[in-house]
């Protein structure tokens, strides 16, 4: 970002070389008041939007998978190897639960509890995916994005504006 800033600078005293003092004054103003804008306005509300917001929509759905995977690690308490689940669909398509069974990982408490479980758990940690977002959160997420989207034109309307 540093070097764009710088970039732009450098083509803001380029241009002003030729333009006169009063040109760069008031592109410079502007150089000046969109670093700040971005800075202390677009910066902290992307910060916002993404680790406050997005983790708070996250989070009911986060709690529900935690508690499915710790019920399956203390059913792993006390069981012998032989017993974990071999012909569950979930054993055999999720790349976690097939590196569990590897030789490497064979021996961690992690790769225990991931080789014990079962398609019904991982129903069950799906069972909150459908949450619907409530409408605050809604706007606070979607009416950004949808100014980003439309915000910067595309490259063949830019060319039409120029050319016209």
């Amino acid at each position: 970002m540093i070097l764009v800033y710088s970039g732009f600078f450098f083509w803001i005293l380029l241009w002003s070389s030729t333009a006169g003092t009063t040109s760069f004054g008031a592109w410079g103003l502007g150089f000046a008041l969109t670093i700040i804008q971005d800075v202390f306005v677009n910066q902290l509300g992307l910060l916002f939007v993404v680790h406050v917001v997005a983790a708070e929509i996250m989070r009911p759905q986060l709690k529900h998978i935690y508690d499915v995977l710790n019920n399956a690690a203390m059913r792993t308490a006390g069981v012998e190897v032989s017993a974990e689940q071999k012909g569950t669909v979930v054993q055999h398509f999720s790349p976690s639960c097939r590196a569990a069974r590897a030789f490497e990982a064979f021996n961690l408490p992690a790769s225990l509890a991931l080789r014990f479980i079962d398609d019904y758990d991982v129903a069950l940690c799906r069972e909150n995916r459908y949450i619907s977002l409530g409408v605050i959160a809604f706007v606070i997420v979607a009416i950004p994005t949808i100014f980003a989207a439309v915000s910067y034109p595309t490259h063949a309307h830019s060319q039409l504006v120029f050319q016209s």
